[in-house]
């Protein structure tokens, strides 16, 4: 039988770019039913006051998925290694290639849009479900068609900031050059503070990479859309956008003629 204090002991990741993290996020609703519980141990005191900053939103069939990961890396790295090269390649082409056709789809108008962007509840900044919920709960209000187009209208900013020159005023980690360390997935939530912080801001980022918030991210503003559509439907937003907020997906923003 495993002994209950390692059942307690997060996994810590150091596959790949990982250096000793500890796989914790928050989730919301229910297990998948396919799921099978194994065991169930009630928090501990010390386990009760632990913060954390990441959210999975809700359950899906890759919960998890870490711990698989971890035993690969320690027992079959080489196959693993190898499997994620490929997918990186296989990844990559099919990024670029719908990249170069992105176009966004039906968007909420830009009025609504950034009303409901200037509902952000900034007194409660540090809680991030705080912050968003006024905008979540006027977004709920709005039905189905509205949320998709609004996501839509959020990739689409978000897609207009996915340029070279906007990832080089992002502070710290800036962009400096292809063989320098970049974190994509900060420069995303660097975009979405941007878009976040209101009409006028981002419009004065859009036309002047240098105002990008410096050492600033809101990554929870891509759950507005997904809280919302779950709020009133009880399911997972399954939403393709147009265009992709991803970074490097603005194909032209990140040529060798950008600035």
């Amino acid at each position: 039988m495993v002994p209950e204090d390692r059942l307690r002991r997060p996994v810590e990741q150091h596959r790949f770019f990982y250096q000793g993290q500890r796989a914790i996020c928050w989730l919301r609703g229910s297990p998948p039913p396919n799921f099978t519980l194994v065991f169930n141990l009630p928090l501990s005191n010390d386990e009760a006051l632990i913060e954390c900053n990441s959210y999975g939103g809700s359950w899906h069939e890759g919960t998890g998925l870490e711990v698989f990961m971890e035993w690969r890396w320690n027992h079959d790295r080489e196959a693993l290694e190898h499997e994620v090269q490929e997918d990186r390649v296989r990844s990559e082409q099919e990024q670029r290639r719908a990249a170069l056709a992105q176009r966004p789809k039906r968007m909420l108008a830009e009025d609504t849009f950034w009303s409901l962007i200037d509902l952000l509840d900034w007194s409660n900044t540090g809680d991030d479900e705080s912050v968003l919920e006024p905008l979540v709960s006027a977004l709920s209000g709005l039905g189905k068609p509205s949320i998709r187009s609004f996501a839509e209208r959020l990739a689409f900013c978000l897609y207009s900031l996915d340029t070279k020159g906007h990832a080089q005023h992002i502070g710290v980690d800036s962009f400096i050059n292809e063989a320098a360390h970049f974190s994509s997935d900060g420069f995303l939530y660097a975009r979405c503070a941007a878009v976040a912080n209101g009409r006028a801001f981002y419009t004065s980022v859009l036309i002047d990479p240098r105002r990008m918030p410096k050492d600033i991210e809101f990554e929870a503003l891509l759950s507005a859309a997904p809280t919302a559509w779950e709020r009133i439907t009880g399911e997972y937003l399954d939403h393709q956008a147009g265009c992709s907020y991803e970074t490097f997906s603005n194909i032209s923003g990140w040529s060798s003629e950008a600035p």
